[in-house]
């Protein structure tokens, strides 16, 4: 641990460590003739055998869930699904995440946060009240702190600009994809939708499906022969006046 290490995450760290272990095993330390692993395959005919059940190293407290869906933990707030609100909660604290369970259900789960005051959201959980309020949806504070890509707020403006009746609703609907396919998957959705200049939630959904199944797709009606072809005819003045019956 000296330098102190630095890694993007507890998983790469404690793969670190590990093999510093596996290489420090291979020493012979002053006074002996064999290896510290060769010594150590002496010392486990002495040791205890492990306990069945596997050691669970977190903190486990009881809280309630706040009227914003929210538990506090060491003065941090995480989010939980909006259908739990006043309900009482286990919270389980790792070092490195914290899951919040009701009875025997784990109904949330965030990477732990070591900063005073601080909120966790995850935007997923907050979707049936933003369904309900769309209005709210931008003063809502966990879309606030959630870190969408930028093509997300691209596509939220051009469909209120579009519809502002219906935009807000739609966008929501976008979002509920990200539960179903994931961030990364619906982004490279909005960037194919943006690309085909289509802005419906229903062809958005059949790009996704079509990049999961690893097909192109077939946004054209070409394929579907029973499906009636509708011909614009140009516009001209004297279908105007025919319409008016003075059509000359």
């Amino acid at each position: 641990m000296v330098p102190v290490p630095s890694f993007d995450n507890f998983d790469a760290l404690n793969n670190h460590l590990q093999k510093c272990c596996e290489d420090r095993q291979k020493d012979i330390l002053r006074g002996h003739k064999t290896s510290i692993k060769e010594r150590f395959a002496l010392d486990q005919n002495a040791l205890s055998p492990l306990p069945e059940r596997p050691y669970d190293p977190c903190v486990v407290s009881s809280a309630r869930v706040s009227s914003t869906s929210l538990v506090r933990y060491k003065d941090t707030d995480y989010s939980v699904p909006v259908r739990y609100g006043y309900q009482d909660v286990f919270v389980k604290a790792y070092v490195d995440k914290v899951l919040i369970i009701k009875g025997s259900e784990v109904i949330a789960t965030h990477k732990r946060s070591y900063e005073k005051g601080d909120a966790v959201y995850d935007l997923l959980h907050y979707l049936p009240l933003l369904e309900q309020k769309a209005n709210a949806l931008d003063q809502a504070a966990p879309l606030k702190a959630s870190s969408l890509p930028p093509v997300f707020e691209r596509f939220k403006t051009t469909l209120i600009t579009r519809d502002s009746t219906t935009g807000k609703r739609d966008y929501i609907k976008v979002l509920r994809l990200i539960k179903i396919y994931g961030i990364d998957d619906v982004e490279k959705g909005l960037y194919l939708a943006f690309d085909q200049g289509i802005f419906s939630v229903e062809a958005i959904k059949h790009l996704l499906l079509n990049h999961r199944e690893k097909r192109p797709p077939n946004l054209s009606l070409k394929a579907f022969p029973n499906v009636p072809v509708v011909c614009v005819q140009k516009t001209t003045l004297s279908s105007y006046m025919g319409l008016m019956g003075g059509a000359s």
